[in-house]
């Protein structure tokens, strides 16, 4: 008789579905505890990645599901634009697993939520700070090329006339304390695009009813000059709505941008003097707001008065007389213009916009408006200029996550991938992706 051999192969185990659930949710229980009892300390760029506005909305009605985690605070809107979050601070956690847009464009979360330490913030800050700041430097002109020309001197009588009549004043904007105001240069035909704007990286600045309250505001700059009755209608039915319009009496086209932004900065430094810096913006730049006012003030403890932004690439910006951006000669006679940034977007602090204001009357103005701005006017009123690459520059390939891990605080886009940029940055998934 023989015995039967046994079987030394050893049993298929099957996992039915139930089991992984409760093996995850066991995992997801005892990671809870572990963070519950032990405390975390959130790496700077995930901590940065997961802050999440109050509001979050788009311009469609679509429906969206995701599952992520973010960041909130009990801290208002406003916090988000200070330097650092004091460290044990308690935020929350958000287990947000639906999002579904109501009447008033806003969006409801169905959320979880978990509170946890997070600490060391302050030095986290400081390093991001100080890798952006180390992209500034100050520049000026090669020695005696412009010093002894009297073009660059304030005329003794006024020879340019700069718009004070206003259709919509805007004149509400800048109520309370201001650190920043962003200006964005915009068209009559660009409505859909400034809601886009309000709606992704513009809109930390406002709550749910559309106003402005925070240390950051923001508006659009226009001239009507010429503007049929229907479209001034339109600008007043948007200023209506969000509050965030000016409106001034010139003729608004390319060949007045020098005088659209003289007007602005006068209309700044009038009805926003305590706005401690001013921004100017394109309409195809994508700014990084949070980051973006922490290194102006970083570097404002080292200088006073100044224009920072990207420099022009050119030691000796050359003046085009054909095209688009022709300058006649009449107007400037030079062949060069003093070395400027970029208009993409730059800054000026408060007391150079109050120089500028007051000095506008006195000079020509002249087209190309970020040489005029930031080279001719900033040579003439003597005031400093840096330079620094973390700003918008339009011969470069921005990616998502050039901005979602805050590579730079503005960068030029294409305005088709504005609502994935924006979520990009609200859940810190992202790819190499070219944006522009």
């Amino acid at each position: 008789m023989y015995s039967r051999k046994a079987n030394l192969r050893p049993r298929r185990i099957t996992l039915e579905r139930h089991h992984i659930i409760i093996i995850f949710l066991s995992l997801l229980l005892i990671s809870l505890a572990y963070i519950l009892t032990t405390g975390i300390t959130i790496k700077y760029k995930t901590f940065q990645n997961f802050i999440a506005v109050s509001r979050t909305s788009f311009p469609d009605n679509k429906t969206t599901s995701v599952t992520t985690l973010k960041l909130t605070t009990h801290i208002s809107t406003e916090s988000l634009y200070h330097t650092s979050v004091e460290a044990n601070t308690v935020v929350q956690v958000v287990l947000t697993t639906d999002r579904t847009p109501t009447s008033d464009r806003s969006f409801h979360h169905t959320t979880d939520t978990l509170n946890i330490p997070v600490t060391n913030i302050n030095s986290l800050d400081d390093d991001l700070l100080s890798n952006l700041s180390s992209k500034t430097a100050e520049f000026k002109e090669n020695p005696g090329y412009f010093e002894n020309f009297t073009y660059f001197y304030l005329n003794s009588s006024r020879v340019s006339d700069i718009p004070s009549q206003y259709s919509i004043p805007g004149t509400s904007v800048c109520s309370g304390d201001v650190d920043l105001l962003v200006m964005i240069m915009s068209v009559k035909q660009h409505s859909d695009w400034r809601l886009l704007i309000r709606q992704t990286w513009a809109s930390p600045i406002y709550d749910k009813s559309w106003s402005q309250k925070g240390l950051v505001r923001l508006v659009f700059f226009f001239g009507n000059e010429g503007f049929a009755d229907v479209e001034n209608l339109a600008l007043y039915n948007e200023s209506k709505l969000y509050g965030d319009i000016v409106v001034a009496s010139f003729k608004d086209n390319y060949g007045n941008l020098s005088l659209k932004l003289a007007t602005a900065l006068t209309w700044a430094s009038k009805h926003c003097p305590q706005a401690k810096f001013v921004a100017k913006v394109d309409m195809d730049t994508f700014v990084h707001l949070k980051v973006f006012l922490k290194l102006v003030q970083h570097v404002a403890q080292n200088y006073t008065d100044f224009i920072i932004g990207y420099q022009h690439i050119f030691p000796k910006p050359y003046v085009v007389r054909d095209g688009k951006w022709a300058v006649p000669h009449h107007m400037y006679a030079f062949s060069f213009f003093p070395k400027y940034v970029y208009g993409h977007s730059y800054v000026l602090t408060s007391s150079v916009v109050h120089k500028m204001a007051a000095s506008f009357p006195f000079v020509h103005i002249v087209p190309n408006e970020d040489a005029f701005i930031t080279g001719i006017m900033a040579v003439t009123l003597n005031i400093t200029r840096l330079g620094n690459t973390a700003f918008a520059f339009s011969l470069k390939q921005y990616t998502f996550c050039d901005l979602v891990y805050k590579r730079y605080v503005s960068a030029m886009y294409n305005v088709k991938y504005m609502k994935e940029l924006w979520d990009a940055m609200l859940t810190g998934n992202c790819t190499e992706t070219q944006i522009t």
